[in-house]
């Protein structure tokens, strides 16, 4: 081989080396393709949800104002209802004075058994969320099942909890969320969000929040009346509405359901949403790898 075409050759090879590095670094930079631990279907998580109603003040055909204890904070709401629309009005109570901090509408349209759920923020003019659902017979594998409970010897409501401290899965269904723990024998365990894991080798404290969460919910759970009618409504509600409140829930219930719930109703699934979220928070809190588990 002479000179020059050893020269090309040797050329050649050093380009297609550095082609083949740089195709490297170009290649790691993008996101890896899904795989079966890839974390999907996130559980979605509704905003400003009352942790509980502590003052009503008025209740009137197309109109509603009450108090609502939030994040520690008093609340105001003053919520207009005309045809399919709740205009919703927000303020923050404190040392005397309202401020406003939110104002929004919900329209909620039922159309064959489709009902389409639109929330706007009216102080931006922009959309704030957009879903619809069906109110048909759920499909199939779209678990609704709620039975009474039954324990076994020796377990009773009150000890439930400290006989299955390990050893035992404690579940929940969250609107449909599916929260779980397992506890091991040295405080750490397994804990469930619908299809994801998270392993915790020992005691941690964000861990044990969780399971106090998922306890407080599953309690609550149980101490509700079994109305499928009513759990399913709450269920797509939870999917449908971003920001809920007793108003548009409401709404969303007479479309649903073909009935008026009661405020005591409406305080009740505001207040399963409010556990909900903060079961949901406290998994997000447990700061280790997440996994599909099924």
């Amino acid at each position: 081989m002479n000179t020059a075409n050893f020269n090309l050759l040797k050329n050649g090879m050093v380009f297609f080396m550095a082609m083949i590095l740089l195709m490297s670094v170009v290649l790691s930079s993008f996101p890896k393709s899904s795989a079966a631990n890839d974390i999907e279907d996130e559980p979605l998580i509704m905003e400003g949800v009352p942790d509980e109603i502590i003052e009503l003040i008025e209740d009137t055909e197309g109109e509603i104002v009450y108090k609502a204890l939030e994040d520690g904070k008093v609340y105001l709401y003053e919520e207009q209802t005309v045809g399919d629309v709740v205009t919703t009005k927000k303020s923050l109570v404190e040392d005397g004075t309202t401020t406003l901090t939110e104002k929004f509408s919900t329209e909620s349209v039922l159309e064959d058994d489709t009902i389409t759920v639109t929330q706007v923020d009216l102080i931006n003019n922009k959309i704030i969320h957009q879903d619809m659902i069906s109110t048909g017979p759920p499909p199939p594998g779209d678990d609704l099942t709620v039975v009474p409970p039954v324990y076994k010897q020796g377990v009773t409501p009150t000890n439930e909890f400290t006989t299955m401290a390990t050893g035992t899965w404690v579940t929940t269904r969250a609107t449909g969320n599916n929260y779980k723990y397992y506890k091991f024998s040295n405080g750490g365990g397994l804990a469930r969000e619908f299809n994801r894991e998270k392993r915790v080798g020992s005691y941690s404290s964000a861990f044990d929040t969780y399971t106090r969460n998922v306890d407080a919910l599953r309690s609550f759970e149980r101490s509700l009346p079994f109305d499928m009618l009513l759990i399913s409504a709450a269920d797509k509600a939870a999917k449908t509405i971003k920001r809920p409140t007793v108003a548009n829930l409401k709404k969303f219930i007479i479309k649903y359901a073909k009935t008026v719930p009661g405020l005591g109703t409406l305080y009740t699934v505001l207040k399963y949403f409010s556990l909900t979220n903060k079961t949901s928070y406290s998994y997000d809190a447990i700061r280790v790898p997440s996994y599909r588990w099924r």
